[in-house]
């Protein structure tokens, strides 16, 4: 299990932490009470209960009564899929709904691998870097094309439909696009595994979705979102 305490202690815990609260601030476009509980969420590690968050939010705050900040931002979190439900049979990186959001002490979150890495990043400094954080996930699953894998996804960001969606057939393509030279199915677990993309969305009933779809030759599925939390900076610039 890694720690992020270890590299908060190494670079200054008061000076980094500023950092990263007004990194959070910016990027989610959060105000500075609900990022600062993005952060505490981020520093209890890769899997947490609810009642571990309100405890941390209470001593770094300051104040008792901060139960419903924290359902806020665990809300907010989710919805961007920085956080995934992992209790009650849910799976890492297998439910990004937020109606399966239990916001109960005993529920537990877990960070996506891919978001861990990138967190790991923004604390080295390197900023909140989507390559970097999908770069180690890459190589922490022992993918022997890691480089060209992070080039895959990058090619796959142009391919969204509303900067979110894409297709097996996207994948397919931004595999050849980037010579990624294993099978794009495979390729596919990866990412889904890594929190990079949603499981299988429906979108049958989206005519909007569909003629973009259409237009952009995504044809007819199955569909994946990536994540936007991930994926922040590139797809609030499209949108």
């Amino acid at each position: 299990m890694w720690n992020p305490h270890k590299l908060l202690e190494m670079s200054g815990v008061s000076r980094l932490r500023e950092e990263v609260v007004e990194e959070f601030e910016n990027l989610f476009r959060e105000d500075r009470a609900h990022a600062q509980i993005y952060a505490i969420c981020f520093e209890l590690g890769d899997r947490f209960l609810i009642g571990e968050a309100v405890a941390a939010a209470e001593k770094e705050l300051g104040r008792r009564g901060v139960h419903e900040l924290v359902a806020e931002a665990l809300c907010s979190m989710v919805w961007w899929r920085l956080l995934a439900p992992a209790s009650h049979g849910h799976r890492l990186g297998l439910d990004w709904r937020l109606d399966s959001v239990l916001l109960r002490y005993e529920e537990v979150f877990e960070v996506p691998n891919a978001v861990r890495f990138t967190y790991q990043s923004l604390l080295e400094g390197l900023g909140w870097s989507w390559r970097e954080g999908v770069l180690r996930y890459l190589r922490a699953i022992k993918d022997p094309f890691a480089e060209m894998g992070v080039e895959a996804v990058s090619k796959l960001l142009s391919k969204g439909v509303f900067g979110l969606y894409v297709s097996a057939k996207s994948v397919k393509e931004a595999c050849l696009e980037a010579e990624y030279p294993r099978d794009p199915g495979a390729f596919i677990a990866e990412l889904k595994g890594g929190g990079v993309l949603s499981p299988r969305v429906d979108l049958s009933h989206n005519a909007i979705f569909l003629r973009e779809a259409l237009e952009k030759g995504l044809g007819r599925g199955p569909f994946y979102e990536l994540n936007r939390g991930l994926f922040v900076k590139e797809i609030r610039v499209k949108s």
